[in-house]
């Protein structure tokens, strides 16, 4: 027996054609596919080689769920945009995007308190398992089989990221290699977008700026920037330069205090909290507030597709930890130190203990992993467990503060073709993100609508004079906040982020742990946890 209930309509909505239901978008054999036309790519498809010769083309974001005679096929794209839960209880299976229907559903209830202490370092449960035990999900490039019949499930993965054989061609061939590849992607995200207002959440930093340079270059103009946080705060500022530069419509939602006024205590926050987590991934707050304003206001159409810049520094490389054992032979325990040492840091932990706490949850996730390797291989694991787990879990899940308000999204920079492409640019052009920093050098150098990302240390040069509370600010508005953070967060921080973010919790809560937070994230996992499970 199989019981499905499928909710989530918001932003995307499910698409039912016969036996096939569908929702996303996707590209495949040069056709673009949304709305009722997603379920008609799967017709043909009979066998599990059917579905995964299908699974292994498409190009988007997606889910799909098929039921023939005998089997149910169910799959997620590779990057997990859109969860689906399931679990098996009296011989019937339960499918979902809801886990509180197949919670509800199946009486499931208890909590895996090593999964909830996972959660609480990192802000997802890793793994197929969610929050609550015997309920699972279907990873980043997993599909799922269930045999009518024989009542039985078996999983696996169609896609996973790993290094293929490296670019021989010099650094210059590559350069228009990537430039052409741009192109294409984007073009094909225009064909998708369709005339419709492209919303781009509009930072600092080089990811969501290449998305409006390349619709700007290819002529697109339908396009709104966006930004948000503290008046004055330094992302703005250069949010704001850059959308000048290319002559496109911006906006900025200012945050105070009372943006996040008795945040919890709201019915709409306590809603999108729960829709946003589905007992496995923290929601993320940040946008929330700005996405509403600009809602509100009708200064974003009703059939607009936001485009944020999700997560393009991970695939040029930008997430592979510095100072990597240079052994020549590596081991399991120096890739699970390396993991813990990155992704498990919402809390102060120690490394060692934490590593060996987690070390049935990694050798799970690495069934196969040799006994010794070498660095690119041990890059190469790392990198795909990031995808997976942080990427596929806690990034992206960013989207559902979109869907939220009812809008689509597109992540261009996840294309299939993208991935592919810097899955085969060598180890040593991809660490620093050296390659793609050469890239915007040699294509858009400074004099150019690109503007430089260079911080400007004008700012820091009398840090001795100034306050405490001033230097706060200035580490804020920078990438090195974590300076003081060995010492616990200082009270002043709840003041002094540039998007007021601790002020989601109460002040009260704040305190109480703020000595061992390590980041703004650290506070709304542990709120969460005590307070929505």
């Amino acid at each position: 027996m199989i019981k499905t209930r499928f909710f989530r309509n918001s932003g995307f909505s499910w698409f039912t054609k016969d036996n096939i239901q569908c929702k996303g978008y996707y590209h495949l054999y040069g056709k673009y596919y949304e709305k009722s036309n997603l379920p008609s790519v799967w017709g043909g498809v009979r066998t599990k080689k059917d579905f995964i010769s299908i699974l292994t083309r498409v190009n988007g974001c997606f889910d799909v769920i098929i039921e023939t005679e005998q089997t149910l096929f169910c799959a997620v794209d590779r990057l997990r945009s859109f969860p689906l839960f399931y679990t098996i209880k009296n011989k019937t299976l339960y499918l979902s995007d809801d886990i509180y229907w197949i919670k509800n559903e199946t009486n499931y209830k208890e909590i895996n308190e090593l999964n909830k202490e996972e959660f609480r370092l990192t802000g997802y449960v890793t793994g197929d398992e969610t929050l609550v035990n015997n309920i699972y999900q279907l990873q980043a490039g997993e599909y799922l089989v269930w045999d009518k019949k024989k009542k039985e499930l078996k999983t696996d993965f169609y896609f996973e990221y790993k290094y293929k054989e490296f670019f021989k061609e010099d650094e210059e061939q590559l350069l228009e290699k990537l430039e052409k590849v741009h192109i294409d992607v984007f073009q094909r995200l225009i064909e998708s977008l369709n005339g419709r207002q492209a919303v781009i959440p509009l930072s600092g930093g080089y990811d969501s700026r290449l998305i409006a340079v390349m619709l700007k270059k290819l002529g697109y103009e339908n396009i709104l920037c966006f930004t948000y946080g503290r008046k004055g705060n330094k992302e703005s500022e250069l949010s704001r330069k850059v959308a000048k530069s290319l002559g496109l419509p911006w906006e900025f939602v200012p945050y105070t205090p009372d943006t996040w006024k008795d945040w919890h205590k709201k019915k709409s926050s306590k809603e999108y909290i729960k829709y946003a987590s589905n007992l496995v991934s923290s929601a993320c707050l940040q946008d929330y507030p700005a996405i509403k304003y600009l809602k509100e206001n009708n200064l974003i159409k009703k059939d607009a597709v936001i485009i944020p810049g999700h997560t393009y520094d991970f695939l040029q490389g930008g997430h592979i930890p510095v100072g990597l054992p240079e052994r020549k032979k590596l081991t399991p325990q120096d890739l699970y130190k390396e993991l813990i040492k990155k992704h498990y840091q919402l809390w102060r932990n120690n490394i060692n203990k934490t590593a060996s706490t987690f070390n049935k949850k990694f050798n799970q996730e690495f069934p196969d992993l040799p006994l010794s390797f070498n660095l690119i291989e041990l890059a190469e694991y790392f990198e795909g467990w990031e995808l997976k787990e942080r990427q596929g879990k806690f990034i992206v899940n960013s989207l559902r503060a979109y869907e939220f308000f009812g809008y689509e999204w597109r992540i261009p920079l996840w294309d299939n073709e993208l991935i592919r492409f810097w899955s085969k640019i060598p180890l040593e052009l991809k660490l620093g993100r050296k390659f793609y920093f050469n890239y915007v050098k040699n294509k858009y150098p400074p004099n150019t609508n690109f503007v430089s990302n260079t911080i400007n240390n004008s700012g820091l040069q009398d840090f001795k004079n100034r306050s405490k509370y001033e230097l706060l600010k200035i580490l804020h508005q920078t990438n090195f906040y974590n300076l003081l953070q060995k010492g616990g967060l200082p009270k002043e921080s709840y003041n002094t982020d540039p998007m007021y973010s601790y002020y989601t919790c109460p002040y009260e809560h704040f305190l109480k742990y703020r000595k061992d937070a390590q980041s703004r994230n650290s506070f709304n996992v542990n709120y969460y946890l005590e307070n929505y499970i």
